[in-house]
């Protein structure tokens, strides 16, 4: 059914990260405006995830890698604090060039994505913990965070009738395959919309994004924004996660 910004429209930044109301705080404060960035971002999507008509081959690809860095962000400053408060500080820092590259700045590859798989064993007794990645979706997120998350959202799932067709996907996956599954889905969804991002094609961009290819790539960005962030709503160590019914039933509307 057609999203209106009354109704279902909001839902899926607050499915990511609920905006923080009543108190102020630096985390609050981050949360709220990636909260409602990913609000103004989802308005320009086409129906049936905005409110647009359509959308131009030239704005669909950026609209795309946005959603899944800002969800990337959000997710991490619910997990792992300090790492936004430290950017935090440093944005605000008077010496702060936004024209000049920043090494604490948020990284695709590195926070989102990390770099390379842990070797094995990942519990080695003389691994010191600034050898364990904290990336997002990498090996040691996957076994404290998402494993236990997602067993968490299989089980309430499982009580629950009239699921729609990404609930049915991720019901086919284990615990032990979904953090794997949702790397691919993450890594191939952000190269397909860096290529329009960055303007690398010699050839007209309509010749590969036509409606059909920048329709299912919105809908893979979302998808993946939106799967990620239901199942760390079932994560213990989750900062404020939304009630387990209520991140459901955000999920299920979302879907197309």
């Amino acid at each position: 059914m057609p999203i209106t910004e009354s109704s279902i429209l909001p839902d899926f930044p607050t499915l990511v990260c609920e905006a923080i109301q009543g108190f102020a705080s630096d985390l609050g404060n981050a949360l709220s405006h990636m909260h409602d960035t990913l609000a103004r971002l989802q308005r320009e999507l086409p129906d049936p995830f905005g409110l647009q008509m359509d959308i131009h081959t030239l704005f669909g690809p950026y609209l795309a890698r946005s959603i899944l860095e800002v969800t990337g962000t959000a997710l991490i400053a619910r997990s792992d604090p300090f790492r936004i408060l430290t950017l935090r500080q440093v944005q605000s820092n008077a010496n702060y060039a936004p024209g000049a590259r920043n090494a604490s700045s948020i990284q695709w590859l590195g926070d989102i994505l990390a770099e390379g798989s842990a070797k094995a064993p990942l519990w080695a007794t003389d691994r010191r913990a600034d050898q364990m990645t904290r990336s997002l979706l990498g090996d040691y997120q996957a076994a404290v965070l998402w494993n236990p998350a997602f067993t968490r959202f299989l089980d309430a799932v499982g009580n629950r009738d009239n699921s729609g067709t990404w609930t049915r996907e991720l019901q086919r996956l284990s615990p032990e395959t979904f953090a794997p599954w949702a790397r691919h889905q993450a890594s191939d969804t952000y190269s397909r919309a860096s290529k329009g991002v960055h303007h690398e094609f010699v050839v007209t961009m309509a010749s590969y994004y036509d409606s059909a290819t920048l329709m299912d790539l919105i809908e893979s960005a979302v998808k993946v924004s939106s799967v990620l962030a239901v199942v760390f709503n079932f994560a213990e160590q989750a900062f404020l996660p939304l009630a387990p019914d209520l991140a459901l039933d955000i999920f299920e509307r979302l879907q197309p």
